[in-house]
C-alpha cells in the first residue's frame, strides 16, 4: 500500500475539490502536474468545455496533464504516449522487474522524452508503483517497418535505403522539444464526446506536444 506524505493528500484533495474525482495517483516533476484519473472519470475531471484545467494549473502553479488511469502496463503507456505512433511492445524480466522495450519512430523521438527528460521520468515514475516496472524508449528508421511488411506502412514503404537504424535512448532532445515545450501529450479542448481520449487538455495548458 502506498503511503501519502501532508503534500500528498493537499495535492489530492485539492484536485478533488475542484474536479469532485479523486485521482488515482500523480506525480510532479518541474513544469508539470501529471494526474492520473479512473477511465469512465476523465471528463468530469476536465469539466465543461476543460473549465477545470486551467483552474488546476493557477492552483499548482504548473502545466496539467490529466491521463486514464489502466490496469495494464501496455494499455497505461498507451495512454500516457497517445499522441505517439507506438510500433513495437515488449515485456522482459530483468531481476524481478518488468522492463518494457517502447519501440517508437524515430522523429518521435523527443516527444516521448520530453524536455530536461520530464515525460519519460514521469512514465517511469508510474510504472514503477503501478506494475513494478520499467520502460526503455527504442527507436528506429520508418523504413524498417517497410521490411517487414509495407502493407503494414504504406507510407514508408517508398524508401529504398534499407539501412535503418536501431537506438535505446532516453536523453532530452532538447532540438525536437523546444518548438513543442507547450504541451507534452494530446492537446484539445474538451468536448462532449471527449471521453473518447485517454489524455485530454486544454491548449497551454497541458504541456503535451504535439506531434510533428
Amino acid at each position: 500500500m502506498i503511503e501519502l506524505s501532508a503534500k500528498d493528500l493537499s495535492i489530492i484533495t485539492n484536485f478533488e475539490k475542484i474536479t469532485r474525482i479523486m485521482p488515482s495517483d500523480y506525480v510532479e516533476t518541474e513544469n508539470f502536474m501529471i494526474f492520473l484519473v479512473p477511465p469512465n472519470s476523465l471528463a468530469r475531471s476536465l469539466g465543461p468545455k476543460g473549465a477545470n484545467v486551467p483552474k488546476i494549473s493557477k492552483m499548482f502553479k504548473k502545466k496539467i496533464i490529466i491521463i486514464k488511469d489502466a490496469d495494464t502496463p501496455e494499455q497505461f503507456l498507451k495512454n500516457f504516449f497517445l499522441n505517439i505512433q507506438v510500433y513495437g511492445y515488449e515485456e522482459r524480466d530483468v531481476m524481478g522487474e518488468n522492463n518494457i522495450l517502447l519501440t517508437i519512430d524515430e522523429k518521435d523521438r523527443g516527444i516521448a522524452i520530453g524536455k530536461a527528460g520530464e515525460r519519460i521520468k514521469a512514465a517511469k515514475v508510474f510504472l514503477k508503483k503501478k506494475f513494478n516496472a520499467t520502460v526503455q524508449i527504442r527507436t528506429r528508421r520508418p523504413n524498417i517497418y517497410a521490411e517487414v511488411d509495407p502493407s503494414l506502412y504504406p507510407s514508408h514503404a517508398k524508401s529504398s535505403d534499407s539501412s535503418g537504424s536501431l537506438e535505446t535512448s532516453e536523453k532530452s532532445d532538447d532540438s525536437s522539444t523546444d518548438s513543442t515545450s507547450s504541451s507534452d501529450s494530446v492537446e484539445e479542448k474538451s468536448t462532449d464526446n471527449s471521453t473518447d481520449k485517454a489524455t485530454i487538455t486544454l491548449e497551454d495548458s497541458a504541456g503535451i506536444p504535439p506531434q510533428s
